[in-house]
């Protein structure tokens, strides 16, 4: 142990001089147009083309400039095929894709796994949405070179160095039912080498909505959800910097503090719990521009509390966890069609918590290569990926491989099919939690196998996939004869259908627009039972009209029932619902030709028709609500010699 701890000492080290070496700064880009958030013009990474599929979702920057105020929660709830369990606004909120569990679901920040090492996930409702440029998701097992727990899916959170010679002042406030109050400001400024960007943030909420409540007398009856508030507030700096035509480095500083209650559960009184969680990530990166390739250096260093504290239980909760990264890659063309990724990621895990006997310290070494091949005729395009992980625990982690094909069979008709292998190590509390870890416990391992074809036609494209997957020794928690839930291996499989059409009216700015993406599916465990909190069918309608100076959408949501339990009786499921939301953005300019917009005034109304739902088993959710945000957004774009 005192060897791991050395080891783990020198990483920080590193971490932290990289940060100090590497200050500086970039450039960047804030887009007035209908005062949407931040349209920016960059290459993707090589990494993400490699990714990038027919069932990748890249959500547009109108639709994070609705939800400035909240969570990237409620942004992938309404625009992609993600399942989501959630305890109410602003608290607990996981995924569920194709049939996989939030575990098996990464969430990278700029490149970066920042799921907690402890629970192997990670809590949507804490990424705000008004500090972040770019929002992915990637279904299916292709993520899967990003390493350890991608087999479901990815959800990239990305920042974009700010434009050159240009300043952008984004002021954000929101106010909504049940004592919701979000404020943002945000500023990009950059000149020819040098650029900084930085966000400050607070959403708060009492959460004391009227729900119907079975258990406190007749089926008509309310209650006034309690101990469901929440206090977050934080915020991102970031320091871009170029030097000379061929190096350029970024440096970047996140803080948070959230506290909340866990909300009441429908059959009980009251409740007492109280969750508190802070958090400091920092990273840094280093690109050295060559002829015919790239050299990446880059480092993260993060640190979390969690708290938990129940009075009415007497349970009291302390914990904090230590994640250092450091990675090493090249990118290189080799010829006009073959184009080559290679590096090396090394990840320390440190957890400081009273329920672990042992092994608080985990180090994993992992290298990666990567290829893209696009054919002499440009039709064809093969996408391969190799990747093994090595920890000092000895787990036995397998190969992580992926192998894609894209053709284009016409100018309009493209197909696709990928193979991946990926595997999921057991997470801290899987091995060491007391009671219930399991230090027997094998790693997942599974396929994932999709087929896809596109359609596009001018002002219309529609995509329909066929996916399949199996994963071996998955993982679970499930009572015990000794009273507690216990840590185990199973084994479950799962296969569907996802599709989504969308049409245009015309090419501009003036147009209306339509949408549809839906999901079909079915997972089962070893005993042939539905597996939990996975919805059978789930999907998105949206209608959209883009004027000059206006914007107004309607989303409908449809949510499939989902098993409890393990059971697949009627009763054993929780009941499916549609909601439906309408969003209007109204913008003002200064001058008829001036690039600096005055604001814009957004008015949201959720869940119109009044549901009644649960994401979360005994957990009701808000009826209608309302909520109105104020944004005012100036930009300038200096002059160049």
């Amino acid at each position: 142990m005192v060897r791991y701890c050395s080891i783990y000492n020198s990483v920080r080290c590193l971490s932290t001089l990289m940060l100090v070496f590497w200050i500086g700064s970039s450039y960047g880009q804030l887009d007035t147009s209908k005062a949407t958030l931040i349209h920016f013009v960059e290459a993707k990474s090589f990494r993400a083309k490699i990714i990038e599929s027919n069932s990748t979702y890249s959500i547009d920057s109108s639709s994070l400039f609705r939800h400035l105020g909240g969570a990237i929660s409620d942004v992938l709830q309404r625009n992609t095929p993600i399942a989501l369990r959630s305890y109410g606004p602003g608290n607990l909120s996981t995924t569920s894709v194709r049939g996989g569990t939030a575990q098996q679901t990464s969430v990278l920040w700029n490149g970066f796994n920042i799921q907690n090492p402890m629970l192997g996930q990670n809590d949507l409702s804490t990424l705000p949405v008004g500090i972040i440029d770019d929002l992915t998701f990637a279904a299916g097992g292709n993520a899967a070179l990003n390493g350890n727990a991608t087999q479901a899916g990815m959800i990239g959170i990305n920042n974009v160095k700010p434009a050159s010679n240009a300043t952008s002042i984004l002021i954000s406030n929101e106010v909504g039912s049940f004592g919701k109050l979000s404020n943002l400001a945000r500023l990009k400024t950059a000149g020819k080498s040098i650029g900084i960007d930085i966000s400050a943030y607070r959403q708060s909420a009492q959460n004391n909505f009227l729900y119907l409540n079975p258990f406190a007398g007749n089926e008509n009856t309310r209650s006034i959800q309690s101990n469901s508030d929440y206090l977050q507030y934080g915020g991102l700096a970031q320091l871009y910097g170029k030097i000379g035509k061929y190096n350029e480095f970024n440096v970047r500083v996140w803080i948070q503090d959230n506290e909340r209650g866990t909300g009441k559960p429908l059959a009980l009184d009251r409740s007492t719990a109280r969750l508190h969680n802070k958090f400091l990530r920092t990273s840094a990166e280093f690109k050295r521009y060559h002829r015919n390739s790239t050299t990446k250096i880059a480092s993260a260093f993060f640190n979390e509390h969690l708290n938990y504290n129940n009075s009415l239980s007497d349970l009291v909760s302390n914990s904090q966890f230590y994640t250092s990264l450091v990675t090493i890659e090249n990118e290189r063309k080799l010829n006009d069609l073959i184009r080559m990724n290679v590096g090396v990621l090394q990840t320390l895990e440190s957890v400081n918590n009273d329920s672990y006997t042992l092994g608080t310290t985990r180090l994993r070494f992992a290298p990666y290569l990567l290829l893209l091949r696009n054919s002499k005729n440009q039709k064809l395009i093969s996408k391969f990926g190799l990747r093994k992980e090595w920890n000092h625990q000895l787990i036995n982690a397998p190969f992580t491989g992926h192998l894609g094909l894209i053709y284009n069979l016409s100018d309009f008709v493209q197909v696709e099919s990928n193979y991946s292998r990926n595997y999921r190590l057991p997470t801290l509390n899987d091995l060491y939690y007391q009671p219930g870890g399991n230090t027997e416990i094998l790693p997942e391992n599974g396929w994932n196998i999709d087929a896809a074809a596109k359609w596009t036609r001018k002002l219309f494209e529609a995509k329909v996939t066929y996916f399949r997957n199996e994963y071996y020794n998955r993982i679970v928690w499930q009572p015990s004869t000794n009273g507690y839930w216990t840590a185990g291996n199973t084994y479950s499989k799962g296969h569907g259908i996802e599709f989504s059409a969308r049409i245009k009216s015309n090419p501009t700015r003036n147009h209306m627009a339509a949408g549809w993406i839906g999901t079909l599916q079915k997972s089962e465990d070893a005993n042939g039972l539905n597996v939990l909190y996975v919805p059978n069918s789930m999907g998105n309608i949206f209608l959209e009209v883009n004027k000059p100076k206006w914007n107004l959408k309607i989303n409908n949501q449809y949510m499939g029932k989902r098993t409890l339990w393990g059971s697949n009786v009627a009763g054993g499921e929780l009941a499916s619902f549609n909601l439906v939301d309408i969003m209007f953005n109204y913008t003002l300019k200064l001058q008829k030709h001036s690039n600096i917009t005055l604001g814009s005034l957004g008015l949201k109304v959720l869940n119109v028709l009044n549901k009644n739902y649960q994401m979360d088993i005994s957990y009701p959710m808000p009826g209608r609500n309302y909520s109105v945000q104020l944004n005012i957004l100036l930009n300038r774009k200096r002059k160049t010699q």
